[in-house]
């Protein structure tokens, strides 16, 4: 196997093991899937650039990977590519179809290697969602069918095969328009108090001033400047225009014009922008540029996750979920029917807890002193509730519990939680996002 083939698949496997999440209920792991995308982009090409970004093509926004540390190991053709793959849409572009539509006209105009990735990635997609519950997989298919025009034209063969699995669909899935996907309709918090926390905070709230330099300036104190500022990035313009930005730690000899790259459209984000969005554009870059009258002013890095008005967004996010769990169990369960779906040891801790609440004379139900993990076990026994709240299995119920109870801590003590809990931060914001939307 070429040496760069076998790095690139020695990193994906390596991200994709660190959060240790399969890709939805009844489908393959993640490294099955990478693997046999690679396969079947392999079977018709030996382009050893389209094979390491069948690799890697679902690492950005699935890990804490973004395109710049893409680059920085695999050169900016692979890094061009695996953008190429990603989808360019954010939560605040809208429902599902809205953002399907803006990632429809970004596919449309990919490079020819990056749609013969993509035509791999589908297929494989689309075998494997067989099966998966028709409510999850009916949606997707619609889109595959959509996006299949666009597409056709980076390899014919793949095509075809892609063709011939949609045409396999309806015989184990039924009719592909049937029954639309359940929605997630808030119980514990009304609509207005939800979009209010949503947009408690903007991006101006949370973006540092933008440093500037010119394109001649020496790179190497440029690069001082930016970290006696404690940034990571600055902009740079030259001829009276912004010729785009760099990295400090990526300046070293020279001048400034060696190392800027360009800012991308959908690196940029309006002053008034969400906190949600801000933070999936992190997933994709190192940097989300803000802009002021068009133009960009400010600059949020992953580092600003640890600004105290992220912390509580985030905080409060887990609180509102918690809440919305509380009310379902609540409601689905009445009567503590709930309490022979927790372990004997569970249920006895949270007696323990309400007698201790009823001792002090707080206002409490025996269900509210179950932990978020107990709360989300209870509703992942019932298919309906399984659905609505996309947790796949109890196996991932108890990872990702354990995964938002960590980064809870690390929010409440102020501790360092970027390296490690990043996918957390990004499920999080999505959640919110999505229950405004579904409301």
């Amino acid at each position: 196997m070429p040496e760069l083939i076998q790095s690139a698949k020695q990193f994906a496997l390596q991200q994709t093991e660190r959060i240790s999440q399969s890709r939805h209920p009844k489908q393959q792991t993640a490294e099955n899937h990478l693997k046999a995308v690679a396969q079947n982009v392999a079977s018709v090409t030996s382009d050893r650039n389209a094979i390491a970004a069948a690799w890697l093509h679902d690492i950005v926004g699935d890990t804490p990977v973004t395109l710049g540390m893409i680059e920085r190991r695999f050169g900016a053709d692979i890094a061009r590519l695996v953008h190429e793959l990603t989808p360019v849409s954010r939560p605040g572009d809208g429902d599902r179809a809205a953002r399907f539509a803006k990632d429809k006209r970004h596919f449309a105009a990919i490079s020819p290697t990056a749609k013969l990735v993509k035509l791999a990635d589908m297929i494989d997609t689309c075998r494997d969602l067989r099966a998966a519950d028709p409510a999850v997989a009916r949606p997707f298919l619609l889109e595959v069918t959509e996006l299949l025009p666009v597409l056709e034209d980076g390899d014919i063969r793949l095509a075809a095969r892609l063709r011939k699995e949609l045409q396999r669909a309806p015989k184990t899935l039924g009719d592909v328009e049937a029954t639309p996907p359940p929605r997630l309709e808030p119980l514990a918090i009304s609509l207005n108090a939800l979009r209010v926390f949503e947009r408690a905070f903007s991006a101006w709230d949370i973006a540092d001033p933008l440093l500037l330099f010119h394109a001649d300036a020496d790179a190497a104190e440029c690069r001082h400047e930016i970290e006696a500022a404690r940034e990571e990035v600055a902009a740079v313009w030259q001829d009276g225009a912004l010729r785009g930005y760099v990295t400090g730690s990526e300046l070293k000899e020279g001048t400034c014009a060696g190392y800027v790259r360009a800012i991308a459209p959908d690196q940029l984000l309006d002053a008034d922008g969400s906190l949600t969005d801000a933070i999936e554009i992190l997933t994709r870059y190192d940097a989300c540029f803000v802009t002021w009258d068009g133009e960009p002013r400010g600059a949020i890095t992953r580092v600003d996750a640890h600004k105290p008005a992220v912390r509580m967004w985030l905080f409060g996010i887990i609180t509102v979920i918690e809440m919305e769990f509380t009310e379902r169990v609540r409601q689905q369960w009445p009567a503590g029917g709930w309490s022979t779906l927790v372990s004997a040891g569970r249920l006895e801790k949270a007696r323990q807890l309400f007698a201790e609440c009823t001792r002090r004379h707080e206002k409490c139900e025996l269900l509210d002193c179950l932990q978020l993990g107990d709360k989300i076990q209870i509703l992942i026994s019932d298919p309906a509730s399984l659905a609505l709240i996309d947790i796949p299995t109890a196996n991932a119920a108890k990872r990702i519990t354990a995964q938002i109870e960590s980064l809870r801590n690390k929010l409440a003590h102020s501790q360092d939680f970027i390296d490690q809990d990043w996918p957390q931060v990004v499920r999080l914001a999505r959640r919110v996002e999505h229950m405004v939307q579904q409301f």
